[in-house]
């Protein structure tokens, strides 16, 4: 089992609560926002 992750940049106006509810993905580990990007991961288990 691996312990990685796999990180998804994406640049836009919403907010990280608000991609969450839109991808309305149960594999999604959570998301956060740093300077307008929006960073979404999963385990690498789940690529």
């Amino acid at each position: 089992m691996s312990n990685g992750w796999v990180d998804v940049c994406i640049q836009m106006e919403l907010g990280a609560s608000e991609v969450l509810g839109m991808l309305d993905d149960p594999a999604m580990q959570g998301a956060w926002e740093d300077a307008g990007t929006i960073h979404c991961y999963w385990s690498e288990d789940q690529s």
